[in-house]
């Protein structure tokens, strides 16, 4: 089945329970022998799909899963400017910015639209997908995810800077609002007094605390070193650009990523990232998305909350005319990567069928809210103990009974008893049958006699 018709109500509540497709391709992969063919187990349903997937022997390290720590960002506009703003994270259970912007909410078990996920699933069978690229910044998988989606015609190459350049925008995290209020730009002024002050030491130094009186540059403009206007329309990422000292006054205006290391307690050993950028713009006619698998993951600057390596990106921009809920479908995406069975298909895909398999098997097992019965405005406390989704994952295995000699020893006594009895019946209806015979040549004797 490869395209979702709802025809259900998007009111309808789900619950969480716990081929541009490849990338430049690794050449010792293609040496791997496959454990099973594509073609074997079409029209098989997912969970046992999922469960030859998730079986297979991958043969390297790359492809071994890693918990997840994910975040979801939304592109804000004001005018020229563009930036993008952290308003979910999920270690195991989603956590919202609370309206106003100013406090976290408490970890609650995600609820979903079903019509979100049916539009997920329709974005990575129809939008662009890449496993394992061959990236190390944000910069080359913005260059890397604009040349894929113009080559497949989903881009229009005039377009192409633009969408990069919304890509690069710096991203503004929840800790970051919550200490310095809204994002500032250090003014003219300031940079003047930074200058003087660290002139001796032949350096200007752009970490420290913010300014008393903020002050924000015009909109698309910033200073160079001498104090003239040099226009630059949008702001750059700190994730694509080297911050070091004795640089020039433009640079000043990209702070060095500041990352929430009070969190870190929370976020499991050996943990990557997956990031999710989604935002409404005025410069596109229809949606683009991507799913992105990087072959080794890596720190993209400010792109991340905690200093955790990004592994997987989700991206999704379009036009706010569009009917697709850009914010529900990334908590869609973010609860599948937070998922434990869907997580593990993510990082061992070889291709879009393994995704797609992965998001039909998350379907078949979460349960349906029928509206009116429920508030979606409640939220689900964690449950005390999270229950084991072993059995998504491998197939169900016969119980074996525990045997009782004893009783095993007396049931073949019995046996033994019953056939003793059957020999014993057979005997005694081979002797009856004997001595009938006999009579009847007795019958046959007399009868002869009597003739005569």
């Amino acid at each position: 089945m490869d395209k979702f018709t709802p025809t259900l109500e998007t009111s309808y509540t789900i619950m969480d329970p716990q081929d541009d497709d490849a990338a430049p391709k690794d050449p010792r992969a293609e040496k791997q022998k496959q454990s099973f063919d594509e073609t074997d187990f079409e029209g098989t349903p997912p969970s046992q799909r999922v469960q030859f997937i998730l079986g297979e022997d991958m043969g390297d390290a790359k492809h071994e899963s890693h918990p997840l720590f994910s975040e979801m960002e939304e592109l804000f506009v004001d005018g020229d400017d563009m930036e993008w703003k952290e308003t979910a994270r999920w270690v195991k259970f989603e956590e919202a910015v609370e309206e106003g912007g100013n406090r976290w909410s408490k970890p609650h078990v995600a609820t979903l639209s079903l019509h979100s996920l049916f539009e997920l699933r329709s974005l990575l069978l129809n939008g662009t997908v890449i496993l394992d690229m061959e990236a190390t910044s944000i910069e080359q998988i913005a260059d890397l995810v604009t040349d894929n989606m113009v080559n497949s015609n989903k881009l229009e190459s005039s377009k192409k800077d633009i969408v990069k350049d919304a890509l690069l925008k710096r991203h503004i995290h929840q800790h970051q609002r919550q200490k310095h209020g809204l994002p500032f730009i250090r003014s003219l002024q300031e940079i003047g007094k930074n200058h003087s002050s660290s002139k001796n030491s032949g350096c200007i130094t752009c970490i420290g605390k913010p300014p008393k009186k903020k002050k924000r540059a015009p909109k698309g403009e910033n200073f160079n070193s001498n104090g003239h206007d040099k226009p630059q329309r949008l702001l750059k990422s700190a994730s694509n650009v080297s911050i070091t000292r004795n640089h020039s006054g433009s640079d000043l205006v990209n702070d060095v990523p500041q990352h929430n290391l009070a969190f870190m307690k929370k976020i499991p050993p050996g943990a990557e990232a997956s990031n999710i950028l989604v935002g409404e713009v005025d410069f596109l006619d229809k949606s683009l998305s991507a799913f992105i698998r990087l072959s080794q993951a890596h720190d993209l600057g400010d792109l991340t909350e905690v200093p955790v390596p990004t592994r997987f990106l989700f991206v999704l921009l379009g036009p706010s005319s569009s009917t697709l809920g850009y914010h529900e479908i990334g908590r869609a995406m973010a609860t599948l990567m937070s998922d434990e069975v869907f997580h593990e298909v993510a990082y061992r895909a070889r291709n879009r069928s393994h995704l797609l398999a992965g998001v039909d098997e998350f379907l078949d097992a979460v349960t349906v809210l029928p509206p009116g019965e429920w508030d979606p405005a409640i939220r689900i406390e964690p449950p005390a103990a999270i229950p084991s989704q072993d059995i998504r994952k491998r197939p169900a295995e016969k119980v074996t009974e525990e045997i009782d000699e004893e009783e095993e020893e007396q049931k073949l006594r019995t046996a033994e008893k019953i056939d003793e009895m059957i020999g014993r019946m057979e005997t005694i209806k081979k002797e009856n049958e004997e001595l009938k015979g006999r009579v009847a040549d007795m019958e046959d004797r007399l009868n002869e006699l009597e003739q005569k």
